[in-house]
């Protein structure tokens, strides 16, 4: 592939996301950022805080993804190009790819320095960026994407109002499994055909963002409920009733009416897990029940 940008550019909270990637001998973790030095750089098209992947690649094309980061600047002085690649995040597993090819690359057998994914590749590593906010996506060594203000990266990714946490320390991979994937309010789960996206939300009742907090401090919901539950549309009893209000709209009570006759939330397994009564009530007097 040449070096023009062959599909439109994808943006995210501000950020473009092109596709491209570079070649790094080594990427180590826990590290914020990143200096590489390349020497006869060919142009690239880029953006301040563009996404860009980083990787080996011994054959032309065929690239091993390790990581990814954001290219903050590139600094050029006649042959000699170095770039700053900050928020690295290093992927536990790496992913393999395909590149759409660069001839000259191939008839000299020559592994480039820089290349750039195809769509389909922008979209398998750099999923949890573009996704909607109220995707579970499962990429690289079981990572997620948690819902909630960030107010710091624990470790993990921060971008926008999301953070990217490992699936055994997070707040929202704990809420989940302890409602089995299931919309407490609805009752159903939805899964795309591969297994790798589940649709939900975890909300935090009190409206906190939690990381090592307790389960009961949570709901996992589908998109919609969790909008309704944010908005003080719907509430929780003391007696884990599902209360409504008046504004709540005709086609979110229609669901609950057929999903859910009963007016009655899902409860996990485990008391301990139930959510917190208090947390509950103080939820629904913010919102005047």
């Amino acid at each position: 592939m040449g070096f023009g940008l062959p599909y439109g550019a994808l943006w995210n909270e501000g950020s473009v996301v092109k596709g491209l990637v570079f070649r790094v001998e080594h990427l180590e973790t826990g590290v914020p950022d990143i200096e590489l030095d390349y020497t006869n750089l060919d142009p690239i098209q880029w953006s301040p805080r563009d996404w860009v992947a980083l990787g080996h690649s011994s054959v032309p094309g065929i690239w091993q993804i390790v990581g990814i980061g954001r290219l903050e600047t590139i600094r050029q002085n006649h042959s000699h190009t170095r770039l700053h690649i900050s928020t690295l995040f290093h992927f536990t597993v790496p992913i393999d790819v395909v590149t759409a090819g660069n001839k000259s690359a191939d008839a000299a057998m020559k592994p480039l320095n820089v290349d750039y994914l195809t769509p389909d590749d922008v979209e398998r590593l750099f999923g949890f960026l573009l996704s909607a906010n109220y995707q579970q996506n499962d990429v690289a060594g079981g990572l997620a994407v948690a819902e909630g203000g960030v107010w710091g990266t624990k470790g993990g990714l921060a971008i926008g109002s999301l953070e990217l946490e490992l699936q055994d320390r997070s707040f929202f991979y704990r809420v989940a499994h302890a409602y089995t994937w299931q919309c407490c309010f609805l009752h159903c789960s939805q899964v795309s055909r591969d297994g790798l996206v589940r649709e939900g939300v975890v909300v935090s009742i009190d409206g906190a963002h939690w990381s090592q907090g307790p389960v009961s401090q949570g709901l996992f919901l589908n998109p919609s409920m969790a909008f309704a539950f944010r908005e003080g549309y719907l509430a929780v009893g003391d007696d884990y009733e599902i209360l409504r209000s008046p504004h709540l709209d005709a086609i979110f009570r229609h669901a609950l009416d057929v999903a859910n006759p009963k007016a009655l939330m899902t409860l996990p397994d485990k008391y301990e897990d139930w959510p917190d009564l208090e947390a509950l009530t103080q939820h629904r007097k913010r919102f005047g029940y």
